[in-house]
């Protein structure tokens, strides 16, 4: 099993500006080590395990909205490589042993102003045909997005609904996938929302 993290720079700021990032990578390493399971920290997109058509969604949307590389590359390796992924900003806890070996767990929001929570693609382990099944929704969803004259404007907004949590919270519902009912026990969740500031 791998868990992925990711990182790319897409701003003016470096991994170590946020020190929850560097305690993140540390704490699934040290996970990682323990279980014999191996950890990747994605720094640079690698066009090699990339299709033409996926190096176009990539740069098209990069021009939109910078953050879309880092949503979008982790449906690319996923596919590719498998395991887990884990946003830098979500911790394990003790307990995340008990549910390691799922084949299917995801991520959940922070709760909103009515205290209700949605899954998030903030954590994303899924068997390798709903990978691919996920991968083909958003290119889906980027294809018909793109068509829509108000998307040209509204950059964060197709961002969202292409390839981050909104596009990941329709596919889930599509496939009936929720998050664990009793996700604080078994993750920390920062919800540093770094992408929410630009």
């Amino acid at each position: 099993m791998i868990v992925h993290q990711i990182f790319l720079k897409v701003s003016d700021k470096t991994i170590d500006d946020y020190p929850c990032y560097l305690e993140g990578s540390a704490l699934w390493q040290e996970f990682c080590s323990k279980n014999g399971w191996e950890y990747r920290l994605h720094t640079e997109v690698d066009e090699s395990i990339m299709t033409e058509e996926e190096l176009n969604i990539l740069n098209e949307g990069i021009k939109r909205y910078p953050f879309f590389a880092v949503d979008y590359y982790r449906y690319i390796f996923l596919c590719k490589y498998g395991g887990m992924y884990v946003d830098l900003d979500v911790l394990p806890t003790d307990k995340f042993i008990e549910i390691k070996d799922q084949d299917i767990i995801v991520g959940r929001t922070s709760p909103r102003d009515d205290g209700k929570h949605f899954v998030n693609n903030n954590i994303i382990k899924l068997t390798p045909d709903i990978n691919l099944k996920l991968k083909n929704y958003s290119h889906h969803e980027f294809y018909t997005k793109k068509k829509v004259k108000v998307y040209d404007t509204w950059r964060k907004r197709f961002f969202l609904q292409t390839v981050s949590c909104q596009m990941f919270a329709r596919f889930c519902k599509l496939n009936k996938i929720t998050y664990n009912n009793n996700f604080d026990d078994y993750f920390v969740d920062y919800s540093t929302g770094t992408w929410a500031n630009h």
